[in-house]
Formats: C-alpha cells, structure tokens, sequence
C-alpha cells in the first residue's frame, strides 16, 4: 500500500511539472539548482570564520545611502535616520565558477544565488557612535553570491547617532553629525576596509519639513595606537544638515 502511495505520488509530481509553463518550469528547475548548489558549497564552519586572505590581506568594501532624516533630538543630542548599508566581500570558499563536484558535476550555468546570510560569515562592521539599545536582525536578509565568490549583502539599519546640535539659530543652523564605522574586533591586518564611494547615496532620500541634508562626504582613516602594531581603517562620514 505505502509503495502504491509513493508511486502515485511521483507520478502526480511529474504530471504537475509538465503541466507548467515553461517559464515556470526554467524557474522551479533554477531554484532547485540553486538548492543543490548551496548544499554543495556549504560548510556549518564557514559562519564563524573569517574567509582566507588574497595576496596577503582581506577586503570589504562598504557604501551607505541614506533614506530618511526620523529625528533631530537637541537635548539628547542625537540624530535617528533610516539608513541602508551596502557591503560586498570574496569568499573563495564559496564560489563555484570552474569547480566539478563528484566528479562530474558543474553549476557552471547558474550566475548567482541568494541565501539567509545567517548561514555565512559576516564582516562585525559596527558604528561607533551609534547609541541605540537594540540591534536589527539582520538574520531576516539575504546575501546575494556570485560564481567567482563575491558576496554581497544589503540590509536597512535605524541609526541613532550621538552628535552635538545647537539649534539657537533654527531656522538658518547648520549641523554637522559624524558616523564612524569599523570592525569590532578586526584590526588592518586582518581586515582591510575600503570605501566604494566618497559620499553616502542620497538619490532616495525622503524630504524633510525641517531640516535639508545637504551632502554627506566621507574619510577613510588608517590609525595605529600606542598599544598594537597594527593599524585599524574606519570610513567616518560627515553629514551636513
């Protein structure tokens, strides 16, 4: 009787399929590529370490675009803006351009897939004047990977940034609030950070009755400290207002 079930339903899921369009058909046949490809590549371990270094170093490249001004608190003196940060990296483990698997299989047609980036290792790029006391989940977005390893992954993040305001000339003030952001626990040997611009992307931003955001350039910084030999890269951000 369960060899009866097993069969009918086989059957039932091969008549489904090619009962499909075919542009449905190309896309259910991509997805479970994709599935078989993930599994293929994927390491529980990849999700903790750091992925190896090219030539002797390891980059991320990190851009930002702000989409809304929220709030402009003079007696805490915080800024609260929604913000999209962009960040891309090369994870050679996890690429499969040119790669045969058991012994005869390629994935060689298929350009990118997309997986919950909790799976994956992540670069701890924080902002260091941020003062708020949740962090996003950022286990809900995906990252977007490429054959050759390229990872990319773009998430929203609300920002909260200590900056000091002075308002006694609103409506003709001008603020200036600075973001720094770097890695937690990686200094410049192990983590060479680059900027992809040498602003912020305001083509999305939302109008604000208040207040205009003017420009918002930034810097990139090598530091090194009386403690460590090695140096340690921030992108700081200085956003008029």
């Amino acid at each position: 009787m369960r060899l009866k079930t097993a069969l009918f339903s086989a059957l039932l899921s091969t008549l489904l399929l090619q009962l499909l369009p075919p542009a449905l058909m190309q896309s259910v046949h991509e997805s479970s590529c994709a599935d078989l490809l993930f599994s293929k590549i994927y390491d529980a371990h990849l999700s903790m370490i750091p992925p190896p270094k090219v030539n002797g170093t390891f980059n991320v490249t990190f851009d930002m675009a702000i989409a809304q001004l929220l709030e402009l608190d003079e007696l805490k003196q915080t800024v609260s803006m929604l913000t999209w940060r962009r960040m891309s990296w090369y994870d050679t483990r996890l690429s499969w351009r040119g790669r045969v698997f058991d012994g005869n299989l390629s994935f060689n047609s298929i350009s990118s897939i997309k997986i919950p980036n909790s799976q994956i290792w992540k670069p701890d790029l924080v902002v260091y004047n941020d003062v708020r006391k949740t962090e996003l989940d950022w286990s809900l977005y995906y990252a977007s990977i490429q054959s050759d390893g390229l990872v990319r992954l773009n998430t929203p993040q609300l920002m909260k940034l200590s900056c000091p305001i002075n308002v006694q000339l609103f409506p003709y003030d001008k603020q200036v609030c600075r973001m720094k952001i770097g890695s937690w626990t990686m200094d410049g040997f192990e983590l060479n950070l680059l900027n992809a611009s040498t602003h912020a992307d305001l083509s999305s931003m939302a109008e604000d009755n208040e207040f205009c955001l003017v420009k918002a350039p930034l810097e990139r910084h090598l530091i090194k400290y009386a403690c460590c030999a090695a140096p340690y890269p921030d992108i700081t951000y200085s956003i008029l207002l």
